[in-house]
């Protein structure tokens, strides 16, 4: 909403950037901060000072980048000072999740006042507009480190996931195929370009992802 604040330093040509960190943003009448992705990296503490500086609401990350941020206060534990009550959505997502180093990232915040349940895994791709499915039940409680995937919650309204074998039935839960989704936020087709179009859409109109 327009009282959010919102972090982003991940490339603008990235949906993530573009879509859920831009023009959401734009939609929402909320302010937004962007950084060069280089700028960051070069020192991922820089994150959490954008995030207290300007008393960020909410930011998203790939898996990879809350392991830097750890194992940089690892390094130097007394090097810095963040105020992170008031970031209440990190979104966890662009690639594998990983429960190990999400949690150890939780533990580490929690000396900053980051909320418990802050942490959001999600999942989408460029052709569903960025993220469809989120988590709501992210937290030290409710996982383990040896947890050997995440649970990525369910689909926002109106998406739909179903998983299909490679001629396209769908199967039984617990059986391994092919995911699926349908929603009003799925590409329609590439550009210019209908022969991969029809290769990525089943014959009912769902998306092969």
């Amino acid at each position: 909403g327009p009282e959010d604040i919102s972090f982003n330093w991940m490339p603008l040509e990235h949906v993530g950037g573009i879509v859920m960190s831009h023009l959401q943003d734009v939609y929402v009448h909320c302010r937004q901060v962007h950084a060069a992705t280089s700028w960051v990296l070069a020192d991922p503490l820089r994150w959490l000072t954008i995030a207290d500086r300007y008393g960020v609401t909410n930011t998203w990350a790939p898996n990879f980048a809350f392991g830097l941020i750890a194992d940089r206060l690892a390094e130097t534990p007394d090097a810095a000072q963040f105020d992170l009550t008031r970031l209440r959505f990190i979104l966890n997502g662009g690639e594998a999740i990983v429960p190990r180093v999400a949690r150890r990232f939780l533990r580490m915040m929690e000396g900053f006042g980051l909320p418990r349940n802050a942490m959001r895994p999600s999942w989408g791709m460029s052709e569903t507009s960025s993220g469809v499915v989120f988590s709501q039940n992210f937290s030290i409680e409710t996982t383990a480190d040896t947890d050997e995937f995440t649970d990525l919650g369910g689909p926002i309204p109106g998406t739909r996931l179903r998983v299909a074998d490679m001629d396209g039935s769908v199967v039984p839960e617990g059986q391994i195929g092919r995911v699926q989704i349908s929603g009003p936020t799925v590409t329609r087709g590439y550009y210019a370009d209908p022969e991969r179009t029809a290769e990525a859409f089943a014959t009912d109109g769902w998306f092969d992802t």
